[in-house]
């Protein structure tokens, strides 16, 4: 009897079901997986859209701008010079930088490629994967990671169509694995990538950390998101590395910087730093080397020095950098001061306080000659000359009608009579 209620199939088919009976089947077939499971991260701009009130339509630029960055990000893209800066024309320029040392890795160079599980090879060596979108910069961090062009690089999506794996002598192995999303490739060929991926994600015992790389420009996307839901169920610890940083405005970086940061803490499996680097500028390798050295417990073999250099170099940034805002106060107040010590000297010739001179600072007009010593009008206008005769010009550099010679003098001047004829 036991037996047969346990293979009883319930709900009966064609039985009729009630409210209360229906919600815990959904629920249960919810997490069966029965149903498309809700996601337990979100996109940027779906982060950004959560920060709304319910009662106001803004766009999501404005939900951008509305953000506060953390200072200490913001210090930190300072001195590694990550990003690009908004400067004006008059904002003084900083004359030193950070003078980071460099992390040096192993030789590393191509050894393998796999289109399939069955063509991996030996797991002997840590492994560190690097994964994102088609086009996202994969290859070429690879090369900047090397110092060299050990991975083909293109501006066109899907150039990476297998697994290859790069060696570092006898420490480590790095991954570059193909990019999801889309691809200039045949649709069957990037059917078969994210099963890959995934095979070798779930087989590989020494396989350390992947690296998912993310476009600083755009943030999570919908993609990003299922392939972090992916990870997160495989239990791979993972590690968020923003590319092109140096396409974005460093505010604006500091920004996504902190949306991403947030939406890491959801994650079980993401480790919490967001790492932050340009291969165009070779700006953030570093972090991301020491990274890649500590992940394969190689800290002692190459960082051994590596970390007294760095504080050095720190204290030597910060020590000029506070010279530099000493000056630019010192300059400042010294600008002001000259400045209130004019107008003090000014007294009521200082501008008002609207900032236009009054009509009584002005400059003042010519001083006219008093009455009594101007000459009489008549003399003016009509001046003698030495001889007697009269100057027919005036003030106004023409001769007055008064001052003209009668017209019968000037035609007998001219040999003509007083009625016109010769």
């Amino acid at each position: 009897m036991a037996l047969a209620v346990a293979s009883m199939r319930w709900p009966p088919r064609g039985a009729l079901l009630l409210p209360a009976q229906i919600a815990p089947l959904r629920r249960r077939q919810q997490h069966s997986g029965g149903r498309a499971r809700e996601p337990r991260f979100a996109t940027t701009v779906q982060a950004l859209q959560e920060r709304a009130r319910p009662d106001e339509q803004v766009s999501n630029r404005q939900l951008f701008a509305r953000l506060q960055p953390d200072p200490r990000t913001m210090e930190r893209l300072d001195m590694l010079q990550l990003g690009s800066e908004k400067q004006g024309r008059f904002v003084r320029r900083r004359w030193f930088r950070y003078d980071e040392p460099d992390v040096k890795l192993p030789h590393i160079h191509f050894f393998a490629g796999a289109k399939s599980a069955a063509s991996f090879p030996a797991a002997t060596l840590p492994e560190v994967g690097f994964v994102g979108r088609s086009n996202v910069g994969k290859s070429t961090l690879v090369n900047q990671l090397c110092g060299a062009l050990a991975a083909r690089v293109s501006d066109r999506p899907g150039l990476t169509q297998q697994l290859n794996f790069y060696t570092a002598g006898d420490d480590f192995h790095l991954v570059d694995m193909p990019g999801y999303g889309f691809a200039y490739a045949k649709e069957e060929v990037t059917q078969a990538w994210l099963p890959l991926i995934e095979a070798y994600i779930r087989q590989r015992p020494t396989l350390r950390r992947v690296m998912l790389l993310l476009d600083a420009r755009h943030g999570i996307k919908a993609g990003d998101r299922d392939f972090m839901d992916l990870l997160d169920r495989t239990g791979t610890k993972y590690q968020i590395v923003l590319t092109k940083c140096d396409l974005v405005h460093r505010i604006d970086l500091a920004k996504q910087h902190l949306l991403i940061a947030r939406q890491t803490e959801r994650s079980r499996g993401c480790v919490p730093r967001v790492l932050m680097v340009s291969g165009r500028q070779r700006t953030g390798l570093n972090d991301l080397r020491k990274e890649i050295l500590h992940v394969c417990s190689l800290g002692q073999k190459y960082l051994a020095t590596h970390k007294k250099k760095e504080l050095a170099a720190q204290a030597a940034y910060h020590e000029q950098l506070r010279t530099f805002n000493d000056t630019a106060r010192s300059s400042k107040g010294a600008r002001s001061q000259e400045a209130r010590s004019s107008e003090g000297s000014r007294g009521r010739e200082a501008r008002p306080r609207h900032g236009k001179a009054s009509a009584r600072d002005k400059a003042p007009v010519r001083d006219k000659a008093p009455a009594r010593d101007k000459a009489p009008a008549s003399t003016t206008r009509t001046a003698r000359s030495s001889d007697g005769s009269r100057e027919p010009r005036t003030r106004h550099g023409k001769a007055s009608a008064r001052d003209k010679a009668p017209a019968s003098t000037a035609r007998m001047a001219r040999g003509r009579g007083p009625n016109g004829h010769g």
